[in-house]
This record gives structure tokens, C-alpha cells and sequence, in this order.
């Protein structure tokens, strides 16, 4: 049960990231932040429930799945979410602070959707693409999704029950002040037999005041973006391998090393070998290390295991 609730854990570890910095002190600025734990299995569900925990928002309230149920947990009281009718298997993804919860499902044959669940009213967004399915939720209402068309797929910002295509090119976050990042790909020559003269390109990109901008380099994707403009773009060390990635935080024009790892190899051996997971405005990145080493915090300017910020004789392993 408590490597089910770990992702309550994760997401609780955020939220207090950013309450303690809003209101830190000089002492706490010098070192990383001490955490406590909060078992929701009593909470959440009974003792033999399988409890999985997706989102959380500002609030402490929770969007995720308990058996085969949607739920949300606000104010302690847990509400079940409607799946659309006539699909087997949904499952919320965001949340935002007016308890507005966005996810996806699927009946098992490619027919994937996406949908909004406001007030006790789940809503048909319509179809997902199979593989790159993306949906997100900000403070506005705002809800970002990675939509299908007959051309490919484009990104798209759906308000209100109005959407709008931001072009095409594949979505990865979203800010709450309705920027996007991701990352723009762009096919290389084929000869006449069809086969590749050059191969593909692709590189960050950022949609904010109507356009798409770039914000990175050829090989670069971005995954993370905060509301200051922070990116943790993922990048190829061409110069070495192209199956080397590495990851950068990109603030006020630095570009800072978070870490890398290696396609195609055995990474489990390899202490650098992290993915970035979450960002909030202080810079403060949550991640995990790729080689099974546990979860990962960012904070002033180095990695932290989690598992050495909570008391040691409780028994969590994060």
C-alpha cells in the first residue's frame, strides 16, 4: 500500500516545496527543506483498495483512482467521478484549485478521449491520439491537449467550450497564464523511394502572445514550465551520441545541468541518469532517478534524495 500511495507522497513533497518557500526564512534558504508524511490509506480507501494518485493541486486536494473508480478528495470527503458513458477505462490526470479535473479514457480498441469534469458533470472533449496523449489543467480553466486531425497532431487550448489550435506541434506543459511548451519536429528530405536524405529535426518551442517562439536548439524538447518562464528542456549531446540526453534548467538566459542518461543502456549503475517530473515558480524541481534510486529534489542548485529529507525511522522508502 505504501508503494501505491507514493505518489501521494510526490505530490504532497511539491505542494509543501512551495508553501515553504513562499514564506522561508534565511536559515531555511541556506539548507533543504525538512519534510513529514501523511498516510492517506485511511483516507483514500480501505486496507486492500488499490489506490493510485495522479494529480494534486495548491489546495491539497487529490484527483486520482481507487479500484476502478475516479475519484476526487476535497475538503476529506471523497467524491467519485462518472466515467463517459459507454468507455471501460478512465483516469484523471490535473487538477486545478477549483476542483475542475481534466484525464483521458479508453475502451481498449484505439478509441481513445479526452475528458472535463466540473461540478459533478463529466465532458466528452472528444477524440485522443492513442500514443501521445496529453492533457492538462491551469488556475483559469484553461485545458491544454495534444488534439488529432487528419494532418497530424497539433496543439491545441480549450476554454469554455470554445478550442483553439496553437499549430502543429506536440504539447508538453502548461503555464497559468495559458503559455505552452514542447517541442516543434520536422520531417527530413526522403529521396523517391521514400527513403531518408537527412533525418528529422526538432527543438523547443514556446506559444505565448498568439505565436510560437523557439526556446531551444535542434534536439532539444521542452518538458517543464513554471509562470516565470522557467523551461527544463531535455536535450541530445550530439557532439557525443545522439542517444545521450541531457537536461537543462533554463532561467534568465543560464542554461543549468540537471542531469543526463543514455538510451539504449543499462542505466542502473549510473547516479546521473535522472527525469524531471515537476517544476514550481521557485525553480524547485521535482524528478526521479532513472536507475531505481528514488525520488529526487532540485533545491538551490543540487539534487536532494528525498528519502533524506523525512525522518529516518518512519519506514517510507520514496
Amino acid at each position: 500500500m505504501r508503494k501505491l500511495l507514493l505518489a501521494v507522497v510526490f505530490f504532497s513533497l511539491f505542494v509543501s516545496v512551495s508553501l515553504l518557500n513562499a514564506r522561508s526564512n534565511s536559515r531555511a534558504d541556506e539548507a533543504a527543506p525538512r519534510y513529514k508524511i501523511t498516510d492517506l490509506t485511511i483516507a483514500l480507501g480501505k486496507k486492500d483498495d488499490s489506490v493510485s494518485v495522479e494529480a494534486i493541486n495548491n489546495k491539497g486536494e487529490i484527483a486520482g483512482k481507487i479500484n476502478d473508480r475516479m475519484f476526487l478528495w476535497r475538503k476529506a470527503k471523497l467524491i467519485f467521478i462518472d466515467d463517459l458513458s459507454g468507455i471501460a477505462y478512465c483516469n484523471a490526470t490535473d487538477v486545478n484549485d477549483a476542483a475542475q479535473v481534466v484525464g483521458t479514457c479508453s475502451s481498449g480498441d484505439w478509441n481513445d478521449k479526452y475528458f472535463f469534469w466540473k461540478n459533478g458533470k463529466t465532458q466528452d472533449l472528444g477524440e485522443a491520439p492513442f500514443l501521445l496523449k496529453k492533457i492538462a489543467i491551469n488556475q483559469r480553466g484553461e485545458l491544454l491537449l495534444n488534439a488529432e486531425a487528419k494532418k497530424g497532431n497539433y496543439a491545441a487550448l480549450w476554454h469554455d467550450g470554445h478550442q483553439k489550435s496553437l499549430g502543429n506541434w506536440w504539447p508538453q506543459a502548461l503555464n497559468d497564464k495559458g503559455e505552452v511548451a514542447g517541442v516543434q519536429i520536422r520531417s527530413g528530405a526522403v529521396d523517391d523511394k521514400g527513403r531518408p536524405k537527412e533525418p528529422d529535426k526538432m527543438w523547443a518551442v514556446i506559444w505565448q502572445n498568439g505565436e510560437v517562439v523557439s526556446a531551444g536548439k535542434d534536439g532539444s524538447m521542452a518538458v517543464l514550465l513554471n509562470n516565470n518562464h522557467d523551461i527544463v528542456s531535455i536535450e541530445d549531446d550530439r557532439s557525443v551520441s545522439p542517444n545521450i540526453k541531457r537536461m537543462f534548467l533554463v532561467t534568465a538566459g543560464k542554461r543549468i545541468q540537471l542531469g543526463r542518461f543514455q538510451t539504449g543502456k543499462d542505466i542502473s549503475t549510473d547516479k546521473s541518469a535522472i527525469y524531471p517530473t515537476a517544476m514550481n515558480d521557485h525553480r524547485q524541481i521535482l524528478g526521479h532517478n532513472l536507475n531505481g534510486r528514488g525520488a529526487i529534489l532540485w533545491h538551490k542548485n543540487q539534487w536532494h534524495k528525498l528519502n533524506d529529507l523525512i525522518p529516518a525511522n518512519l519506514g517510507w522508502i520514496l
